[in-house]
């Protein structure tokens, strides 16, 4: 093994169906990194802090992040191994503030691999090799980049909209779906690498997905919003039989999307899930500090619209988090802000009893119509 490394990260996750959850961040410029060194795999439980041995000593270590806790390990290994520099980036490194030094040998950057080796974007072909500890006939979970943008970039609570997220636009412009490739003796779930999906791409990219060996399907992250939808009605869906769509609607009425800055509606929503036709898992949030009675109301009139599953569609209710450079983060009031080693990761907003109560309730709803209407649910807001 030589001086130099390319880490790239994975665990087990819970999100059905349970998978391996592989960081390939390298997978874009595989061949360029081992013209220069060696990969190396870290299995990590985002939950788990115990220290991690890396097989050297001194050298170069380049770190893929794709989750905060990612982040966190590199600084770690940092102080750990003050012989070794460290080179991080990923999309991790994007939402969060620095508030305190950290050691002169970790370098957090917001370039691409080809801009930090100073080549081509997209000009190495993809490629991903499994880690050797995963076993057979199991479930990967792993990522084909298409482009790092949302187009939309417009939601109070994102920091697409904010500082952090100043990096340059990648987009692979003629993508040969490369995971062809991929050897693994279990299942495969691929994502298309992007952060809403440009309405062009439903029709260019998603129709000429491969079939490919071992395949669990896709998942895809799409707007619902009537490009999206105008696009969908001139397909013939049957061809997405294997995408699952991961759809953000948030608080889904009228007044929220508009305060969210959502470019949502009602009508092209329920039309929108109606023509994918339950090939799609749903993301719902709460912790909002401006709900009313006639939220309740409209947010029960939603969900009697909202469709029957007959295709293991899920619903997931998360709880809202205010990350730095956010309009939520500027004007929500903070409960214990919250850091993770020196990085300061941001805050959920506090509420005052009348908006506990109407979030409460909201939920309620989300869980009842949800197990009435057959979704699968994941319940990750502790309201």
């Amino acid at each position: 093994m030589t001086n130099t490394l390319f880490i790239q990260f994975y665990s087990k996750t819970i999100f059905p169906p349970t998978c391996y959850d592989l960081g390939n961040g390298f997978s874009q410029t595989y061949d360029l990194c081992k013209n220069h060194g060696d990969f190396y795999w870290v299995k990590l439980n985002l939950q788990d802090n115990s220290e991690i041995n890396l097989p050297i000593n001194k050298g170069v270590v380049y770190i893929s992040c794709l989750y905060i806790q990612h982040l966190y390990r590199s600084y770690m290994w940092a102080i750990q191994y003050p012989n070794i520099k460290f080179i991080v980036g990923g999309p991790a490194t994007l939402d969060y503030t620095l508030y305190k030094n950290i050691p002169n040998n970790i370098t957090i950057t917001k370039k691409s691999v080809e801009e930090w080796f100073g080549v081509k974007i997209f000009s190495t072909k993809w490629r991903l090799v499994i880690p050797k500890d995963i076993p057979d006939n199991n479930t990967i979970y792993f990522t084909y980049l298409i482009d790092n943008i949302c187009y939309w970039g417009n939601c109070i609570y994102c920091s697409y909209i904010g500082s952090t997220r100043n990096t340059r636009t990648r987009t692979r412009i003629n993508p040969q779906f490369e995971f062809k490739s991929v050897q693994y003796n279990g299942k495969k779930i691929i994502r298309i690498g992007t952060e809403a999906i440009l309405p062009k791409y439903i029709k260019t990219i998603l129709p000429n997905l491969p079939l490919v060996e071992g395949l669990d399907g896709y998942r895809v992250f799409l707007r619902a919003g009537s490009k999206e939808l105008d696009i969908l009605k001139t397909i013939d869906l049957s061809i997405f039989n294997n995408i699952k769509f991961n759809i953000g609607l948030e608080y889904p009425t009228d007044k929220m999307w508009d305060y969210m800055k959502k470019g949502y509606s009602t009508d092209i929503v329920i039309e929108l899930l109606n023509t994918i036709k339950n090939n799609f898992y749903l993301s719902m949030l709460l912790g909002w500090n401006n709900l009313d009675k006639q939220d309740i109301i409209n947010l029960q009139k939603f969900m009697e619209k909202l469709p029957f599953s007959t295709n293991n569609a899920c619903i997931k209710i998360g709880k809202l988090f205010s990350v730095p450079n956010t309009y939520i983060h500027n004007t929500y009031k903070k409960n214990d802000e919250i850091f993770l080693g020196p990085f300061y990761l941001g805050f959920y907003p506090k509420l005052d009893e009348k908006q506990i109560v109407l979030n409460k309730e909201a939920k309620n709803i989300m869980l009842n119509y949800a197990k009435e209407k057959n979704y699968y649910i994941l319940d990750l807001c502790n309201l």
